[in-house]
């Protein structure tokens, strides 16, 4: 191998790696999209604590129990002025699998209403009152 040719083939394992990481991201999403349209739930998801500027942890209910997990979250998901006080004092819609409570998605474009106390045991089949068409 050529001092001339490292440069290129060391582009070329970028360019692999960065192709690897995009498709394995599309596929994950893929699947949780599908796990989540065969049967799922809307629920409220609650944070607890951000340690980190970019992963929260949280609990929801459904059927009785308390399920706990976390997600990152990023810009594109809460935009780009940010706290994470901000963040832990508001609730989120969750959209949990029926199948498996840690296949989930965070609806953070629609904002849960102060307004909402009662959350029933099983959840909503789709996000209630209308409110899944008021996105921020």
């Amino acid at each position: 191998m050529s001092e001339s040719r490292k440069p290129f083939y060391a582009f070329l394992v970028f360019l692999g790696v960065l192709t690897f990481v995009y498709l394995f991201r599309y596929v994950r999403r893929t699947l949780i999209r599908e796990s989540l349209d065969d049967c799922s739930y809307h629920t409220v998801l609650y944070p607890v604590r951000m340690p980190k500027s970019t992963k929260m942890y949280f609990h929801f209910f459904y059927n009785g129990g308390k399920y706990e997990g976390a997600t990152k979250l990023g810009a594109e998901d809460v935009g780009f002025h940010w706290n994470s006080s901000e963040i832990l004092n508001k609730r989120y819609w969750v959209e949990v699998s029926c199948e498996d409570y840690k296949t989930f998605q965070v609806n953070w474009d629609i904002s849960v209403p102060d307004t909402l106390k009662y959350v029933p045991e099983n959840g909503w089949a789709k996000i209630p009152y209308g409110l899944d068409t008021l996105k921020r």
